[in-house]
């Protein structure tokens, strides 16, 4: 459940060892993700080259959104096809597709269409709502894995331990200590799937290669609009952007095994607020994200409507990921406003 920051900061002091590290030789057995094998999050049209992909908009919309897209499209239809205004008019009331989702009306002597409240301001439902991971398996192969609304938060904590930092039975141990035993049992389907499809490698020597932003303090653009911030003692990873489908695998890989004492979403757009990310960043690490005090499809939460809905979780893996909302403006005169205080870096 999202709670709010009072007077307080949620960036932690960071631990440089690797779990499993202390352990074993190099390599000792431990698994990563192929750099080879790209994995997006999905929901419909799952051939598409570029097909429609999880973000906080569908996440609040649901199933509503499907609707908004087909009544939007026979709008533009009616709108280019009809030029008399009460023909026009006419023919927007008796599309049910429309009036679904606009309502039509004359304003200032023009045709308009104003989307409706119910659709505009209230979650959608999600249920409904088919969602795959479309795993691009080298140049020639992809595969597909159904992935329950139920199931998000499981998937959410399985992606991080593919990071090369456990070997098989130590990501089976972790996923037994984090999750029911239904998510778990899910979850190490998922594992054996994707180890049988040849997904998953051996940690290589080449990726215990410190990255060029390992060096401390610095701030260092790693991607779109991601920069890392680093101090002594920490490092805050802002709107994070980065998956293979980008290019550059080991570079991606390195960006997602980078020790972070926080997150932070600026705001909801899918390349600032981005779920393909976050589902491989560890779920122990605090974000921090702005709160959303009139929530829309234009303006959606960033903590998923299923964080707040239902007990599923959000496709980032929120069900135990602690999840901060603040405000970006408040009323500094106020004691009681919450604001986020500088970190003791």
């Amino acid at each position: 459940m999202a709670t709010s920051l009072s007077s307080r900061s949620d960036v932690r002091p960071i631990d440089l060892r690797h779990s499993d590290k202390t352990s074993a030789a190099l390599g000792g057995g431990r698994l990563r993700i192929s750099p080879a094998v790209s994995v997006e999050f999905l929901y419909r049209d799952f051939d598409q080259k570029i097909p429609p992909r999880v973000d906080c908009m569908m996440m609040f919309a649901g199933t509503h959104l499907e609707q908004i897209l087909t009544a939007y499209k026979e709008a533009v239809r009616l709108f280019s096809e009809i030029r008399d205004p009460a023909e026009l008019l006419k023919r927007l009331q008796a599309s049910a597709e429309v009036q679904k989702i606009y309502e039509s009306g004359v304003t200032d002597g023009k045709v308009s269409m104003v989307m409706r409240d119910s659709v505009f301001r209230e979650p959608g439902p999600l249920e409904r709502v088919e969602f795959k991971l479309r795993i691009l398996a080298g140049k020639k192969r992809t595969l597909f894995y159904p992935v329950p609304l139920v199931r998000f938060g499981a998937l959410g904590n399985l992606f991080p331990l593919l990071l090369g930092h456990h070997d098989e039975n130590g990501i089976e141990a972790r996923l037994r200590a984090r999750l029911t035993r239904d998510d778990a049992e899910w979850s190490l389907q998922l594992l054996a799937f994707l180890k049988s499809e040849g997904c998953l490698a051996p940690v290589q020597l080449s990726d215990e290669m410190p990255p060029s932003w390992a060096a401390r303090p610095g701030v260092t653009l790693l991607s779109h609009s991601s920069l890392l911030v680093q101090s002594e003692r920490s490092a805050v990873l802002l709107d994070p952007v980065v998956w293979q489908a980008m290019g550059i695998a080991q570079r991606t890989f390195d960006i997602l095994r980078t020790p972070l004492g926080a997150i932070c979403c600026s705001h909801s757009h899918w390349d600032h607020c981005h779920f393909q990310t976050l589902l491989w960043l560890d779920k122990d690490v605090p974000i921090l994200i702005p709160e959303v005090r009139e929530p829309s499809v234009l303006n959606p939460p960033m903590a998923s409507p299923t964080c707040e809905r239902s007990r599923h979780g959000c496709p980032c893996g929120q069900t135990i990921s602690r999840l901060y909302r603040f405000p970006f403006a408040a009323n500094r005169t106020n004691s009681t406003s919450r604001w986020i205080t500088t970190p003791t870096w």
